[in-house]
């Protein structure tokens, strides 16, 4: 083999050193994509003011019956939504049933699955508390109801803050369930500028944020909880999982939850990964930076995560404990096909019951008697 010439060699290692340097910048930008919070589509929007009706870009989502929210003024407003009213060219017309916050001058908003602002908006009573966690604490929601010897845990997704699990708050307090809806590691709570893009926190996709979500679990049973219901939404899933298998309170926890389930999350980012159109190798790399302690640092994780630590849909990762699947065929996010898996896996311990098509996490908002109807049947003492 001939030797390249001295001058070669250096242009050859230049473009070697510019190529890695590339993939790794690419690396790090699809990391911090997938873990960190983005901004978020906004659109413009008419609140009417009597502030009895909001109009919307006629969209399929805003045509959608049931309730939802939308979020203003970066997240300091918020309006929650129902019934449509009428359309008009290219815009939807839906009643405003609550405001929270600031809606001032409100002329765009993101359209969200967040019914509930906040706590207060649920109509219960709650407290704010604070929870000891290993680096400080965390805020949470207690909303006392029943004896208080049952608990009920409402955990939610990614990039998302506590007050998207308050949907599943109303029906655990129906059957006499004290819920605790705690804020845990990545979060950016609801009464912060959730568009910001500025987390400072990069997700471990469960790992480090169930250590959170366990010191949840111990102020509740040092509140007196004899049992534990954990609700989890897409990755609160995840963490109920994790939680149901080693958390020091499981013998306590009889039973799980889950909505629009993150059951791998591997093939959860092969997924994406497709749907973005970039091409499938990019996802052995990404994985392999995401659980390094170096590279995942790059993207603002406290920790690499563990894809083995969050694969259930395998034969050598039993489910112990009796859970509930609530799930729709809409749902591109976490497939309802990963679902039945579970349960073919788990013909004992897991049950699925499969909503209308509706897109991620939107079972409650689309469905809600039917959501609390099955949750009712299931947990009722």
């Amino acid at each position: 083999m001939t030797a390249l010439p001295t001058a070669a060699w250096g242009i050859a290692l230049a473009a070697g050193g510019a190529l890695g340097a590339g993939v790794l910048a690419a690396d790090v930008a699809l990391m911090r994509r997938l873990v960190l919070r983005g901004r978020t589509k906004v659109v413009p929007i008419e609140v009417d003011a009597a502030l009895e009706s909001i109009v919307l870009p006629d969209t399929d989502a805003a045509r959608m019956p049931g309730e939802f929210g939308v979020w203003v003024n970066g997240s300091r407003g918020h309006v929650r939504v129902g019934d449509v009213l009428g359309h008009g060219p290219g815009v939807v017309e839906r009643r405003i049933v609550e405001v929270h916050g600031d809606l001032s001058d409100a002329a765009e908003g993101r359209w969200t699955g967040h019914t509930f602002a906040h706590a207060a908006s649920t109509g219960l009573d709650y407290r704010d508390v604070d929870v000891p966690v290993e680096d400080g604490t965390r805020p949470a929601w207690v909303l006392p109801a029943g004896d208080g010897r049952r608990w009920a845990l409402h955990l939610h997704g990614i990039k998302s803050s506590r007050a998207s699990a308050l949907r599943s708050v109303p029906i655990a307090a129906e059957l006499g369930m004290t819920s605790i809806v705690p804020a845990f590691y990545g979060d950016v709570d609801a009464d912060a500028a959730l568009d910001a893009g500025d987390v400072a926190q990069g997700s471990t996709l469960g790992v480090r944020e169930a250590r959170d979500v366990e010191a949840a679990i111990a102020f509740a049973v040092e509140s007196g909880a004899e049992e534990l219901v954990l609700f989890g939404w897409s990755m609160g899933a995840t963490i109920a999982l994790l939680l149901a298998e080693s958390s020091r309170f499981r013998n306590r926890i009889t039973q799980l939850v889950l909505i629009g389930p993150a059951l791998s999350w591997r093939a959860s980012i092969a997924r994406g990964i497709a749907a973005a159109r970039l091409p499938a190798w990019v996802g052995p790399p990404l994985f392999r930076s995401l659980e390094a302690r170096g590279l995942s640092k790059l993207a603002r994780m406290a920790e690499p995560t563990s894809f083995e630590r969050l694969d259930w849909l395998r034969a050598d990762r039993p489910v112990r404990v009796p859970t509930l699947v609530l799930h729709s065929a809409g749902d591109t996010d976490n497939e309802l096909g990963e679902s039945r898996e579970l349960a073919s896996l788990n013909p004992s311990t897991v049950t699925v019951y499969e909503f209308p098509a509706v897109p991620h996490l939107m079972e409650w908002n689309a469905h809600r008697k039917l959501f609390e109807s099955v949750v009712r049947d299931r947990l009722s003492p």
